[in-house]
């Protein structure tokens, strides 16, 4: 087993005004960032804010990349290996030798300030910074026999809240669920140039979570593709020769 602690701090991170940033601070919601609610506002935000030239309706904001901010976060990760053969567990006559393999993340903190000006925000928990969720967990449990071996993985996110959490925790967007995904892989090795491996994906068909669904959205959501399995079950088999 080995458990590492880190802590990580960047100053001058480079990242971006999103929209959500740029209108808070052009509209003082931190009540200090515009209180005369100027256009050329101290962190000149309401700039950023392009609108119609006849109508003054809203357009777009300008988000370019810069050295912005500050990010600081901390966590726990855990490697954690056994192996042992059936007949040391007493089980004879079964043969073969277990394995099982754990990778777990515990994140402490994530913070990030995405203006100088700014609150350093909590975004443990959330979906906001590519979603930091509060755990991370990946498991594999596997069985060798000879030239024959299996192995069933599990992946495990808790629930999670939205990213607009941040800025507000009465958000009324729904985060997601817990998630978890099975796959189930084989392989054998026929001699010493030829090796057969085939699996299935999404064991159970698990379908992608929903998240950001609320009041003022135009359907049921969306999923993050790169969290969620959205392709549901599938298989495949592959052979592999040496020479």
């Amino acid at each position: 087993m080995a458990i590492d602690w880190y802590l990580a701090r960047i100053a001058g991170a480079i990242a971006q005004v999103s929209a959500q940033t740029a209108y808070d601070l052009c509209f003082n919601r931190d009540g200090r960032s515009n209180p005369a609610y100027t256009l050329d506002d101290p962190n000149g935000a309401c700039r950023r804010i392009l609108r119609d030239g006849v109508t003054g309706n809203r357009q777009l904001v300008n988000a370019p990349y810069a050295n912005l901010g500050r990010l600081e976060t901390s966590g726990i990760d855990v490697q954690a290996s056994w192996q042992a053969a059936l007949s040391d567990l007493g089980l004879e006559p079964l043969r073969g030798v277990v394995s099982l393999d754990i990778s777990f993340n515990k994140l402490l903190e994530f913070k990030a300030q995405s203006f100088p000006t700014g609150d350093a925000l909590e975004n443990a928990g959330t979906l906001a910074q590519r979603g930091q969720y509060d755990y991370r967990a990946f498991t594999t449990l596997r069985y060798s026999l000879g030239a024959v071996s299996t192995a069933l993985t599990w992946r495990r996110l808790p629930s999670v809240r939205s990213s607009s959490y941040v800025t507000d925790p009465q958000t009324p967007f729904a985060g997601a669920d817990s998630y978890s995904v099975y796959n189930l892989a084989g392989t054998w090795q026929a001699n010493r140039w030829l090796v057969v491996t085939a699996g299935i994906d999404n064991l159970f068909d698990r379908d992608p979570n929903r998240v950001g669904a609320g009041p003022g959205t135009d359907g049921a959501g969306t999923t993050l593709g790169g969290y969620y399995d959205v392709l549901g079950r599938r298989y495949y088999a592959a052979v592999r020769m040496s020479f």
